[in-house]
């Protein structure tokens, strides 16, 4: 969803929907892994380097980081 969002120009949507949705996080994280979600995150970056995800993606892998010990 991320891939299709970022490229068909719906970042503000993916942000509001995907990004910032801890529920779509965590459920990835589960399905995929945390470098998946970091992926999405990197992509989004890419092509809006004002969107404000950082904090976020330091939270995730402090998060899984925490899980793993």
């Amino acid at each position: 969803m991320p891939f299709h969002l970022i490229h068909s120009g719906h970042v503000d949507r993916l942000a509001r929907e995907v990004l910032f949705n801890f529920e779509w996080i965590y459920g990835k994280i589960r399905g995929q892994s945390l470098n998946e979600v970091l992926e999405d995150y990197s992509l989004a970056l890419e092509v809006r380097p004002d969107l404000d995800v950082r904090c976020v993606m330091v939270w995730q892998y402090k998060y899984v980081t925490m899980l793993a010990a």
